[in-house]
């Protein structure tokens, strides 16, 4: 974004877990992987107190193992002796990190998740300078080495035998045949299911998943203020971090950030998994949509 000395990221910016293919190209291509600290607070009368969401979504789904019957994370909630606390704050978890529906995801799915054997609440990191740099070096790595990287194209068809995949699309206009020993098929969620590629053979096997699975959707939005201001209230604190700051509101499944640890900027981000109303004097503002399945395992 022009005048911003950080990149404003459209789609992934957490490392989520540890995934060692990601944390191993990020080493080989020389950029580090950033730790951050981070604090909660919620608005409550008026006034922002701390808080441990994750530790609220943990306890939502504590001693809960195995489901024998999956149901939705709602109904699952309905069904818990739990604070009211303890359950808006799961409610707003699933909706504003996970960008689920309460009403439609997986319960199991959630437990699994944020149950001791997840990783919720476990450090984020992120890689420096965002996922472009990461992914620009790939691009690179991949050319040098013979490759033809042929990006604005709409694929239509693929058909597959044992040893040969012709692929048919259109590149800027012009219609174009691509043949391939293999071919490794990374379409998102709703492109398989409306059927806007043709399989030969059809996905036969794989079509009973797919129903099973939905996207919910997700607005971000970045605001620039002219100054860090929240920076002059750590200061004040007297903390001795600059952290990544979360602030949530009851009335609003929205999680935003206030900063980007480690690198300073006047630049919130705001999440949430459904409509949110934001007011606020700011000097440049975008949003991205993301996807998260449901009635299945979240991912990011």
């Amino acid at each position: 974004m022009p005048g911003l000395e950080i990149p404003v990221e459209l789609g992934a910016e957490f490392i989520h877990g540890g995934p060692e293919i990601t944390l191993a190209l990020l080493r080989e291509a020389g950029i580090p992987a950033v730790e951050s600290t981070r604090e909660q607070r919620y608005l409550e009368g008026g006034r922002l107190r701390s808080i441990d969401a994750f530790a609220h979504a943990r306890q939502a789904v504590q001693q809960v193992s195995v489901l024998e019957r999956d149901v939705s994370f709602q109904t699952f909630l309905a069904r818990r002796r739990l604070p009211q606390k303890t359950r808006s704050f799961a409610r707003m978890m699933v909706q504003g990190f996970d960008a689920a529906d309460p009403k439609r995801v997986s319960a199991r799915s959630i437990a699994q998740e944020w149950g001791e054997a997840g990783a919720l609440g476990a450090s984020q990191p992120r890689p420096l300078g965002g996922y472009g740099a990461l992914l620009d070096w790939l691009a690179h790595s991949a050319v040098k080495k013979g490759a033809c990287l042929q990006l604005e194209s709409t694929v239509r068809e693929l058909r597959w035998k044992r040893g040969a995949v012709i692929v048919r699309g259109s590149f800027l206009g012009q219609a174009f045949v691509a043949k391939a020993a293999r071919a490794i098929v990374a379409l998102p969620l709703g492109v398989l299911q409306s059927g806007a590629v043709h399989f030969a053979p059809p996905l036969q096997e794989k079509r009973p998943a797919l129903k099973k699975l939905a996207v919910g959707p997700v607005i971000r939005v970045a605001l620039c203020f002219q100054s860090a201001f929240w920076e002059r209230h750590r200061k004040q604190r007297g903390s001795p971090r600059r952290q990544s700051m979360f602030l949530c509101a009851k009335r609003s499944p929205a999680y935003r950030r206030c900063s980007k640890t480690p690198q300073a900027s006047p630049r919130p981000m705001c999440r949430t998994g459904s409509r949110i109303r934001i007011r606020a004097a700011a000097t440049a503002i975008c949003w991205s949509a993301a996807r998260v399945p449901v009635n299945g395992s979240p991912s990011r």
